[in-house]
């Protein structure tokens, strides 16, 4: 499996190759090779990886095969304990265990790099201890399960860039340690192909305390085992219908592409509260006007095409000498096939600051009349309009889904203003089958958590979203804030939130009306 520079997962046909159609089983190994994949990219484990063969540099280089066989199995087993509750971890188990199925060796020759970290694996994932092994396992192995409970209480770190400091730091610490158990080990030649090759001065097997024990563990690791698979699609199942709320966290660091960037856990959820603010009649029908004179716009590009050279349809009289030749002497006029409509998503600043009262009322009540006048008018035309609410809470950005099922919900402002954070998770949210994307930001202040707004710009042009920012009632300081990342085409300010419905109308307006959008479909 590589990782081209789309970011697109490529699998190896030879996998798949056989008979016709590709059984469950091989279909489900798949799957969990490309969530491991994608997963271990979220977790940046190629990083920690070379960060770690970077730090614990070995002259030998039989040693460093062993430690960078170690690190890559430690990463499993801390995906393994990370996604232990997502429906993913029902993948990698299956994809873990054919992979050491194909690589397994026999216990009883001395290790080999790949067989010492299948057995920490392979122990450490599914709880089953191999018997009878070479006694230079022992004293590794040993090292290992100290640090197995050390590396699961790794995820309870709440910061992805807490997490891959850690990780990279108990490696270290583990290679430390099992440099003096190989130092122990005597020079050997290694033969990976060697089968049924019995080590005859070598301790042989488990000590007689610990055989009936693992017996038991191993018994009822693989009874649980089985069990999993009895019921995987069953949970395959709930786990796709439950509905809970959305976790960006991992998504977000992907997406920025900097692992220096400050982090904020984000979460995407849904209203409960359903709105009972109506919308105003005047604002209604302005947008309705202009969603309006957008439909005709396009209908109007429509009628303009005409195909020509036919083999049906009505007569073209320019191509009557062309009867007798071809018979294409017919035209018929269509649609244009592009979709000039527009995915609009508003990001609407739902911190303190916006549930205060000021001398016009409650700023976000009249934000909530502004966006019930403007979902009102849109219901009767194709553009898809979402509407968000974002504040920080507990150290946690909450991104609140105001409509949905054609209902407009509320939500109480609250925390601080992780603007940043809050638009990059709006741009994912994107039907990506949108030509044309827009994001609308407002707040009534400078933000103040989450990552930098510069970051959450660029990733927004990155992608092709039109982000606009409006920012109302702002002061000479939280100006200069956002007119230090947004470009004058970006950013407008209005005095007061009483002019909300004004300016995003005069945005949408510009933006959906212009030649350049029509062009650009």
């Amino acid at each position: 499996m590589v990782e081209n520079d789309n970011r697109s997962i490529l699998l190896d046909v030879e996998e798949i190759r056989g008979e016709y159609p590709v059984s469950s089983d091989v279909f489900d190994i798949l799957v969990g090779k490309v969530a491991f994949e994608s997963l271990a990219t979220s977790e940046w484990r190629d990083w920690v990886i070379d960060k770690t063969m970077a730090q614990a540099f070995c002259k030998e280089q039989l040693v460093t095969k062993y430690m960078t066989s170690i690190v890559v199995a430690a990463e499993d087993i801390y995906l393994h304990q990370l996604f232990r509750s997502s429906i993913w971890s029902l993948y990698l188990s299956r994809y873990w265990r054919s992979m050491l199925e194909r690589n397994s060796r026999d216990p009883n020759l001395p290790p080999s790099p790949t067989s010492l970290a299948n057995a920490w694996r392979f122990e450490a994932i599914f709880g089953i201890r191999t018997k009878r092994m070479h006694h230079y396992y022992h004293h590794p192995l040993k090292i290992l399960r100290q640090h197995t409970d050390g590396l699961r209480a790794v995820v309870n770190l709440s910061a992805l860039s807490q997490r891959r400091i850690r990780r990279s730091e108990l490696y270290a610490k583990i290679w430390r340690q099992l440099a003096e158990a190989f130092a122990e080990w005597e020079t050997f030649q290694d033969f990976p192909d060697a089968v049924e090759f019995f080590d005859e001065s070598a301790l042989q097997g488990d000590s007689c305390e610990e055989a009936d024990q693992q017996d038991d563990d191993s018994k009822q690791a693989e009874q649980s085992a089985c069990k999993r698979d009895d019921d995987f699609m069953d949970r395959i199942k709930e786990a796709v219908d439950h509905h809970q709320p959305s976790d960006l966290t991992r998504a977000i660091a992907l997406a920025i592409e900097d692992p220096e960037a400050a982090e904020m856990e984000t979460v995407i959820k849904h209203g409960l509260s359903i709105s009972d603010v109506q919308p105003d009649t005047v604002q209604m029908l302005r947008f309705q006007n202009l969603f309006s004179t957008h439909r005709h716009q396009l209908r109007g590009l429509q009628k303009k095409i005409t195909r020509k050279r036919l083999a049906e349809g009505k007569i073209d009289a320019r191509r009557l000498h062309h009867a007798l030749l071809d018979g294409r002497i017919f035209k018929k006029k269509e649609r244009a096939d592009f979709d000039g409509s527009w995915h609009i998503c508003i990001v609407a600043d739902a911190s303190a600051s916006m549930g205060k009262k000021t001398n016009g009322g409650r700023p976000w009540q009249i934000a909530e009349k502004t966006f019930a006048s403007l979902i009102s008018a849109g219901l009767k035309f194709e553009n898809r309009i979402d509407i968000y609410a974002y504040c920080e809470d507990g150290g946690v950005c909450v991104m609140t889904r105001l409509f949905y099922d054609n209902t407009l919900y509320t939500a109480i402002p609250k925390g601080r203003t992780p603007s940043g954070q809050a638009i990059v998770a709006a741009a994912m949210s994107l039907d990506s089958r949108y030509r044309n994307r827009m994001l609308v930001h407002i707040s009534d202040g400078a933000a103040n958590c989450g990552i930098n707004m510069g970051l959450a710009i660029d990733y927004c042009r990155s992608t092709d979203v039109d982000l606009f920012a409006i920012g109302c009632g702002c002061n000479i300081q939280t100006k200069d804030f956002l007119q230090g990342y947004f470009a004058s085409g970006q950013l407008c300010f209005i005095d007061d939130i009483v002019s909300l419905p004004t300016a995003i109308e005069g945005q949408l307006r510009l933006r959906m009306l212009s030649k350049r959008s029509f062009l650009a479909s």
